[in-house]
């Protein structure tokens, strides 16, 4: 019986953990790590178009690190944003309203980014997560 029990344990976690990175197996067992709001600024109507798409960098945006894209259908002029990034690393972080659905910022779509930088602590810290609120204003 205790091998089986054993066997069963092994299994259990060569399924929860193939295929995934410790980053995603910690977010997946404690929630993501990075949080905020987009806002539209009151100088900009919020348009239901596209989609909004929320990205990372740790080179000031040399280059993207990732990107999640969020719908806002309803034109919410704020909504929330998670995400699971890796730990003890400095980020910058952005928003755009992608009008085209390319994920790519370009001339003429909204943008905001948040002031500064965050830096995602290790999973041991007692801060689980950072909040980077972003502001959407004019191109």
């Amino acid at each position: 019986m205790i091998s089986k029990n054993i066997f069963l344990l092994f299994l259990l976690t060569s399924l929860l953990t193939s295929g995934c990175s410790t980053k995603d197996l910690n977010c997946a067992l404690k929630g993501d790590n990075a949080f905020g709001r987009v806002t539209y600024s009151e100088a900009v109507s919020v348009d239901g178009r596209g989609h909004v798409r929320v990205e990372w960098s740790s080179d000031s945006f040399a280059s993207v690190a990732g990107g999640k894209n969020y719908d806002n259908n309803h034109a919410l002029p704020t909504f929330s944003y998670s995400l699971c990034l890796d730990t003890n690393i400095t980020y910058a972080f952005r928003a755009y309203q992608d009008l085209n659905f390319n994920d790519q910022l370009e001339s003429g779509e909204l943008w905001g980014d948040y002031d500064g930088t965050k830096t995602i602590p290790s999973d041991t810290s007692s801060q689980r997560g950072i909040v980077a609120d972003i502001n959407i204003m004019m191109d």
